[in-house]
């Protein structure tokens, strides 16, 4: 008898223990880069899948890699059936896992479905070595198994914790050495588990799967995955790319218009311009919509301009011109976009016009006459005598007396007084 544990230090392929490392490290990369997009509205259900094949086929192929690595004079073979349906147990469980702990709230649920990943990473290893054909029979130290399935657990924890929280550079970085260290804890803890009683009668059946074959479709389907995981990361991340540069110039345009646009979704505030908050005097439009306008604004009917004043932070009020109409927003969701044009210049404007416009009444007001005829300009140019001018402007009728001055000064001028 001899246990496994002591092929790491004392037999064992070297060129299979890298490649094995390698195969856990750069899937963990693509994992943790795939899962970033599992919150991705746009073909959501494919980053899941994806998701689930990367990280099954990451454990998967380290597991086998890293176990073909040891005692390689030793004949062993797999049982095809068991191998297969490794695989697919552990994309059931730790698929899912991740998706989960992507989709709920809380800490505590992301941690407890961390802990069922870890469980589904130790499901695979386990079933795997029921797949081991070797010349002997395998048994199993109980302690050692249940030390690798809670670090196991425990790895998954801290894995999804990582993963799924603020979204660092560090933070990821987290999450790829924590899934790594995940797989290769409960690999070598678990290896060191088996012991392996020799028995040269024991043969191998014939649906078992060769040793080399093994390692080559391994390889094969491990760099397949990863490279397609990866290839798929990287597109996505161009297109993310373009979309923050195209929301970057649609926020370039937005704020250098001349009106103040807010969107506003149950008198939440969703998103506004740099115009808005320069307008009503805030850095930040943090509060109610309705408690920037007056009251009943609200209920007023949308796609009509309404002419109205709110107050700025300072506490003097504004003329402004308010918009409205409903929108479609990019989470499919109604609201409602309001435009808000100030009108403190143009009603500067038209208080000058009014102001030019009075003073033009005064100066048509003002009638011209001749100092020594008497007589009275129109507007034509034409020189009028009063009784003709006052009967054009006015339309009545003149007739003519003599006041009691002048008759005292004719009378006088007769020598009649």
């Amino acid at each position: 008898m001899f246990r496994v544990v002591d092929c790491i230090a004392l037999q064992h392929d070297r060129s299979l223990l890298v490649i094995a490392g390698l195969i856990c490290l750069f899937g963990s990369v693509a994992t943790v880069l795939s899962a970033r997009r599992l919150d991705s509205r746009h073909h959501a259900w494919r980053w899941r899948a994806l998701v689930a094949v990367c990280v099954s086929s990451t454990v998967w192929a380290t597991h086998f890699l890293a176990m073909l690595a040891y005692r390689p004079t030793l004949s062993v073979a797999f049982d095809l059936p068991q191998t297969v349906l490794s695989y697919f147990i552990g994309l059931m469980v730790m698929g899912p896992a991740l998706v989960s702990a992507r989709c709920v709230q809380g800490l505590w649920l992301r941690m407890l479905c961390g802990v069922v990943f870890g469980a589904g990473v130790a499901l695979m290893h386990y079933l795997g070595m029921a797949a081991v054909q070797v010349a002997g029979l395998l048994s199993y130290d109980a302690p050692q198994v249940a030390l690798s399935v809670i670090l196991s657990c425990a790895g998954g924890a801290m894995t999804v914790s990582a993963l799924f929280g603020p979204r660092t550079a560090s933070r990821r970085l987290l999450a790829i050495f924590a899934l790594a260290l995940t797989i290769l804890a409960l690999h070598f803890t678990g290896m060191s588990a088996v012991s392996v009683s020799l028995n040269s009668l024991l043969a191998h059946t014939d649906s078992a799967l060769s040793r080399q074959l093994l390692v080559i479709e391994t390889c094969m389907a491990a760099a397949a995955v990863l490279g397609i995981t990866l290839l798929g990361a990287q597109f996505d991340e161009h297109m993310a790319r373009a979309l923050r540069e195209e929301a970057a110039r649609f926020r370039t345009l937005a704020d250098g218009a001349f009106e103040g646009l807010i969107i506003h979704r149950d008198d939440t505030i969703v998103d506004y311009n740099a115009v808005a908050c320069t307008l009503l005097g805030h850095s930040t439009l943090n509060m109610p919509f309705a408690s920037l306008f007056p009251d009943g604004l609200l209920h007023e009917s949308a796609n009509t301009a309404v002419k109205t004043a709110m107050q700025h932070r300072d506490g003097h009020h504004i003329a402004v011109e308010i918009n409205r109409r409903p929108i479609h927003t990019r989470t499919h969701e109604w609201a409602e976009l309001v435009a808000i044009r100030d009108l403190t210049a143009q009603q500067a404007v038209e208080g000058k016009l009014a102001e030019a416009m009075e003073n033009l009444g005064a100066l048509r007001a003002l009638i011209p006459m001749c100092a020594w005829c008497k007589r009275v300009r129109d507007d034509e140019g034409y020189w009028n005598a009063v009784d003709h001018y006052l009967k054009e402007v006015t339309g009545n009728e003149i007739t003519h007396g003599i006041c009691p001055t002048c008759s005292d000064k004719e009378l006088a001028r007769l020598g009649r007084g």
